[in-house]
């Protein structure tokens, strides 16, 4: 039996699940989670995990190893399974998060060491193959975070109307703008943990991600830069804010509307979004299985 190691380095991994759950029928799984702090800041965090993981490989064989998209800490534990010749079969490569986005730089060093590549649309697919990927090795099997949105059922969370607030800072995009700028509408602002890659999330509220999924389903508006107001709430229908860079060149919903990080914008924005209303669910990222073609493809590899 072929044996697959995921690094499980960030709380947003845990989305992975139902495509580990699947590839554990037919592959022996084993999850990398590294026990250091992750709040020693963004390169002490990802030297301290490459360490831990080069050690957990001692005296292991692994077939592939499965590196889920951008997290910075990921880069240098790739360039360790390139070094070991571990096959690297990489998620999500190809999308873009903003031209001078940490994100995007990471992403894209992580396909050029990646041996097969699972994107997410058909821009992205083209994406890779021209920064060199081989055609054959790149498939576009849809997005794992919309696949599992579509899988479950939305559930009231809490009483009353609110907006999501869902934006990780970045330099010269302050979460705290964002916030005063949705908050002066009068409407219950609800704010999930966001990355502290750059600086303290000012939300700390964090939820299992069914939760995450009946909360955004059942948002007036989801306002921040967030990959998930991209994705799954583009298969969800839920009406959208995108604000500011951190999400530019990626594909987004029809129900997302792109605003510059400016709070007049932003409030304009979200007013027009909640008088529409919620949108038709888009399938731009999605399709049917995916977790089983991964499975095929890991097989027929």
């Amino acid at each position: 039996m072929k044996k697959i190691i995921f690094p499980y380095t960030n709380r947003a991994h845990i989305r992975q699940k139902t495509l580990l759950q699947e590839l554990s029928k037919n592959f022996e799984v084993t999850i990398f989670e590294p026990s250091v702090n992750q709040n020693m800041g963004m390169a002490n965090y990802a030297i301290m995990c490459s360490v831990e993981f080069n050690n957990f490989l001692l005296g292991k064989k692994f077939d592939y190893a499965l590196i889920r998209a951008d997290r910075f800490e990921l880069l240098l534990i790739a360039g360790i399974c390139a070094y070991r010749q571990i096959p690297i079969i990489h998620i999500e490569g190809g999308a873009e998060s903003g031209h001078n986005v940490i994100d995007s730089k990471i992403r894209h060093a992580i396909s050029e060491m990646a041996d097969v590549h699972l994107v997410t649309d058909e821009q992205a697919k083209k994406k890779v193959i021209y920064l060199g990927a081989d055609p054959d090795k790149v498939f576009n099997v849809g997005s794992l975070d919309v696949s599992f949105a579509k899988s479950v059922k939305p559930r009231p969370e809490i009483e009353g109307d609110y907006i999501l607030l869902l934006h990780h800072s970045i330099p010269g995009e302050d979460t705290r703008l964002v916030y005063d700028s949705i908050r002066s509408l009068g409407c219950r602002v609800l704010g999930i943990k966001s990355n502290q890659d750059y600086t303290r999330s000012l939300m700390h509220e964090e939820y299992a991600p069914e939760s995450f999924i009946s909360l955004m389903y059942y948002a007036k508006c989801l306002v921040g830069n967030s990959s998930a107001a991209c994705k799954e709430a583009s298969i969800l229908g839920t009406p959208v804010v995108l604000t500011g860079r951190r999400q530019d060149g990626r594909v987004a919903g029809r129900n997302a509307l792109r605003v510059p990080h400016d709070s007049k914008e932003i409030t304009q924005a979200v007013k027009y979004q909640i008088d529409h209303g919620r949108y038709e669910p888009d399938t731009v990222y999605y399709q049917e299985n995916t977790e089983q073609q991964i499975s095929e493809i890991i097989k027929n590899l």
